[in-house]
């Protein structure tokens, strides 16, 4: 079993190019004559030179996928040059014309998919479906199948599904900034959380999600996949942008590019907005800067470059509230339960690489650090869970409010190098990685008691050092004429865990014991005890991976259908504080395996290519949500069977993407009894909650110039998600929303116009089913058992103005030549 990293061997090709001559009179030595063009050769876009690193690839220089020989066709022979009229043939009414059909150049989302390695392996350029309304980072990735809600108001992180996995905030998908790893480690809310707020939609220039684990540089968190993000802006100069709307929402923006460079830029934003009902206020600021320089990618050289930035953020969260409360007129579907809820993000973050090509031979490394903060303020329960304890004196119900809080500093560094060859018919690439990262994290959770907020029990209060280091080999080998294309490698992941308990002994009350409300004890039945707890623990994972492609159809220049099949091992870390003394703690196994077909076509219409992809994925030992706790706790083996499909046409001004997930996901075998006791219906075959059977998602743009200054642009959004599963064989609704938008470019100014919710349909973003007691809002002196709905809904009609100034239009440039 080995890696996946390949590419389609046969290139997309673009429009064929068509010129004729027209007849010409005898030559005069006088005049001089129009030259005749040569056929020019068909536009590769595997061929054409790229100015961006390769897409998705953590480190630029080195990841390109070998060129094909054999299926690149050649270029059409150069015309002779036309024999001279006959003297007595009528003269053409103008001598010397020559009459050209222009050559439409590969787009830039025609080189991204070009480069796209198999059926699950998902390049995006930004530029073409900016029109569609994604106020955020991660709305990005809803063009590559993925499903996001929000628990809470604006500021919340994104809960993902993807490929069958309920990912919370980013357990199960690997996230990257060119190479910068974003997923935060031993984050009480989430171990594996990922917070993309920092990054300002304007600054993403692509974005590669990699369904499966079937490459050897996917790491830590790689189960459902990873996605990967490239910055750069679309035009250059400095621009200036304002946007304002529905429930006071205010956002501000600024940046600059540089002439040449995409990848060389500055951005700044600030923001605010009252949200949509109670407690949903958020405020957020953060810039970002990007230089680059040196050899272009595959050319041979020195190249460079340097990313850093800085982002905080603060917000209110409404949380959850009882759908039965909601019928019965107690509180307003927009309304809160909880009012004490909400939290804070920050980050601050350096990455500096370099890269280096010699021919047959390359290298990169990138070293990276960052500062990260969290707090999050949750109520799932009301006043449910705080029940008396032995060793507590009497006490009423003080409330479930979890404050968990986090803070980490990370440094980090990766290294690749390859090298080309070439033996007999079979040619192509070994390439060899490193990763390393280290964490200090500090994380707590502590119960708030509602009448002031303050906290009164422990639940968590621990620092962690996890070091994670990786080492992969791979290679990409074309066969068969470039029709066979075979990657194939291996991980090898090692993860040091050591966990600083600061409240190793919670609950130490013994009989004959003299004190009460005991939490974090300093004693026990057999004398005194330190309050920390040192624990360590390491564990090893082998992830081998293999992929295979082969080519079915050949249409040359305009495209091809090829057959996948990939198998894969992915690994992902523990929570360090799940973990006890010199555990040997291997790393959560994934198998998955696909097979599907790619299908790309080129034509004087315009451009296609459809996905397709049957896969199935198991996990030995999978995470499902906990009310309780607050997150994702262990649940045991659970099997996921489905099929993916992604189809994109570009044409005359039209872009369109449309994807559709169908999965099945069961619990399996070794579900933990404590599990299944408290979750009676969880048992072996029985549906996964949360887990939405169907996602489907539809974007539109389209773009008219009815005057050579005036760019119109029109987009739409449409996202389907069937019922999902829930605790106690329940379902929740289907999540249908239309998003549009439309503007218009003048010169240097454009206005535009976003409609999110255009139907203002009432939909819930998140539902969960389980206990839950809001006395103040059901009136009721006594607690239930029952399960009940608990809703987060979706935002009401939400209406944004935007305008943006291209102050380098605006006000261009003097020529240096007119300068006095």
């Amino acid at each position: 079993m080995l890696d996946r990293l390949f590419r389609c061997a046969a290139p997309c090709g673009a429009l064929l190019v068509l010129v004729r001559a027209a007849h010409a009179s005898p030559p005069d030595p006088a005049t001089p004559t129009a030259p005749v063009p040569a056929a020019a050769p068909v536009p590769d876009p595997a061929a054409v030179p790229d100015p961006r690193p390769v897409v998705g690839h953590p480190l630029p220089f080195v990841g390109a996928p070998v060129a094909p020989t054999a299926a690149t066709p050649p270029a059409p022979p150069v015309d002779p040059p036309p024999d001279p009229p006959d003297p007595d043939a009528d003269a053409d009414p103008d001598p010397g014309e020559v009459i050209e059909v222009e050559s439409r150049a590969p787009t830039e989302q025609e080189l991204l998919l070009s480069q796209a390695t198999s059926a699950a392996d998902v390049h995006i350029a930004a530029a073409p479906w900016r029109a569609v309304p994604r106020p955020g980072a991660a709305d990005f990735l809803t063009l590559a199948g993925v499903f996001l809600t929000r628990t809470a108001g604006s500021g919340d992180p994104e809960q993902i599904f993807l490929r069958g996995f309920d990912a919370r905030e980013g357990q199960d998908l690997e996230v990257s900034l060119e190479g910068l790893p974003l997923n935060d480690v031993a984050n009480p809310h989430g171990h594996g959380l990922v917070d993309l707020h920092f990054l300002m939609p304007e600054v993403i220039r692509s974005l590669r999600v990699e369904e499966g684990p079937f490459r050897a540089g996917q790491g830590d968190f790689a189960v459902a996949g990873s996605a990967s993000y490239t910055l750069g802006m679309d035009e250059p100069g400095l621009q200036a942008r304002w946007t304002t709307g529905s429930f006071g929402t205010r956002r501000g923006f600024v940046g600059w590019r540089a002439e040449r460079d995409p990848g060389t830029f500055v951005a700044a934003a600030i923001g605010d907005t009252a949200g949509f009902g109670a407690n949903r206020a958020a405020q957020s600021g953060g810039a970002i800067a990007r230089i680059g320089g040196g050899a272009a990618p595959e050319r041979d050289g020195t190249s460079w470059r340097l990313l850093a930035g800085a982002w905080s953020s603060a917000f209110a969260s409404a949380g959850l509230v009882r759908a039965d409360d909601i019928a019965a007129g107690r509180i307003d579907r927009f309304g809160t339960s909880d009012d004490h809820q909400g939290g804070s993000s920050a980050r601050a973050f350096v990455l500096g690489g370099v890269g280096y090509q010699d021919g047959d031979h390359a290298w990169a490394g990138e070293v990276f650090g960052q500062l990260r903060s969290f707090d999050y303020r949750a109520n799932y329960t009301g006043f449910l869970l705080d029940d008396r304890r032995a060793g507590e004196s009497p006490h009423d119900q003080r409330g479930d409010l979890l404050d968990q809080g986090y803070a980490d500093a990370m440094l980090g560094a990766r290294a690749e190098a390859s090298t080309l060859f070439v033996r007999g018919p079979v040619h192509g690439k070994w390439l060899a990685g490193a990763y390393a990262r280290l964490d200090n994290a500090h994380g707590d959770a502590r119960r708030l008691r509602d009448l002031d907020a303050a906290a009164y029990r422990t639940e968590l209060d621990a620092d962690t050092t996890q070091v994670d280091t990786a080492g992969y080999l791979a290679t990409e080998t074309h066969a068969l004429r470039d029709r066979l294309t075979v990657h194939a490698g291996v991980r090898l992941e090692s993860l040091l865990y050591q966990v600083d308990d600061h409240c190793a002994h919670k609950d130490a009350w013994f009989p004959g014991a003299t004190e009460d409300d005991v939490n974090c004890a300093d004693r026990d039945r057999y004398g005194t005890v330190l309050r920390t707890n040192r624990r360590t623990a390491a564990g090893l994972g082998i992830a081998p991976r293999l992929s295979i492609l082969y080519q079915l159809l050949d249409w040359r220049d305009r495209g091809s259908v090829s057959a996948t099949a990939a198998i894969g091992r992915g690994l992902r870390s523990l929570e360090a504080a799940s973990l006890s003394q010199d555990e040997r703690a291997p790393l959560g196994k994934i198998t998955s395996a696909e097979v599907g077909v790619v299908a790309r076509r080129a034509g004087l219409w315009g451009y296609a290519q459809v996905r397709g992809a049957g896969f199935y994925t198991g996990v030995d030992n999978d995470l499902v949500f906990d009310e309780s706790a607050g997150h994702n706790v262990f649940a045991g083996e659970t099997t996921r069977w489905g099929g993916t499909a992604l189809g994109v046409i570009e044409t005359h001004g039209l872009a369109t993407t449309a994807s559709a997930t169908y999965t099945y996901a069961v619990f399996g075998n070794g579900i933990p009894p404590t599990y299944q006791y408290a979750n009676s219906d969880r048992v072996p075959g029985k549906r996964m909650p949360y887990v939405p059977p169907l996602v489907t998602r539809l974007d539109a743009t389209y773009h008219w110039q009815p005057l050579a200054a005036l760019t119109l642009r029109h987009g739409l959004g449409v996202t389907y998600v069937s019922p999902r599963p829930l605790p106690q064989s329940q379902e929740s609704d289907a999540v249908f929303t239309l998003d549009a938008s439309t503007t218009a470019r003048y010169g240097g100014a454009e206005l535009g116009l976003s409609v999110e919710n255009l139907l203002d349909r009432s939909y819930n973003l998140a539902e969960y089913n389980y206990s839950s007691w809001f006395p103040a809002v059901s009136g009721t002196d006594f607690p239930t058992r029952v399960p009940a709905r608990q809703v987060s809904p979706g935002a009401p009609r939400t209406i944004l103005v935007t305008v943006t100034l291209f102050l380098d239009e605006l006000l261009p440039h003097r020529d240096p030549k007119e300068v006095p």
